[in-house]
């Protein structure tokens, strides 16, 4: 969405100071490293992820803070706006190896429970003989593997990146 949106498409939008003002907090690294960790765990937590599951307009709403936090989290990473910009390739290295680490919490806890976390699981059809708590626990290493993958193989990239550029 970042990369395919033109700059002159978005510079109207910070034309006005306080909008150029509120962007460059929002695609700051740590705060979008912090918006994005915490909409992630909260939306995790129990109540609000089966409310999310058992009511429409709650779903629905839950998808606005979490394309708002993953757009703000990709900001440093693919910008190309001199305004705000990405970060150099040592700092998109950290930046990534942070994410991939932040969301152990979450991972951890539904990984090692010892019952599982969600309730509305324990009455879904049973797929394979496992137990909900077994698929609580595949399901999280699957989320956690994935993204750690793509954070990894993205720190790789920056890796090469940064070792090309610093060879010219």
């Amino acid at each position: 969405m970042i990369s395919g949106t033109p700059n002159w498409l978005i510079r109207p939008l910070l034309r006005p100071a306080w909008t150029y003002r509120l962007a460059r907090i929002l695609t700051h690294p740590i705060v979008a490293f912090a918006a994005l960790n915490l909409v992630f765990s909260m939306w995790h937590t129990p109540a609000l992820y089966e409310g999310a599951i058992d009511i429409h307009a709650i779903h629905f709403l839950e998808h606005f803070p979490m394309v708002g936090t993953a757009t703000m989290m990709w900001w440093p990473l693919v910008s190309r706006m001199p305004e705000l910009p990405r970060l150099p390739y040592p700092a998109q290295m950290i930046y990534l190896l942070g994410l991939s680490i932040a969301q152990i919490i979450v991972f951890g806890g539904l990984v090692f429970s010892s019952e599982p976390v969600y309730s509305f699981y324990e009455n879904a059809p049973r797929i394979r003989g496992l137990t909900p708590l077994e698929d609580q626990q595949i399901g999280a290493v699957i989320m956690k593997v994935g993204g750690g993958f793509l954070f990894l193989t993205l720190l790789i990239v920056a890796f090469f990146r940064w070792s090309r550029e610093e060879a010219n």
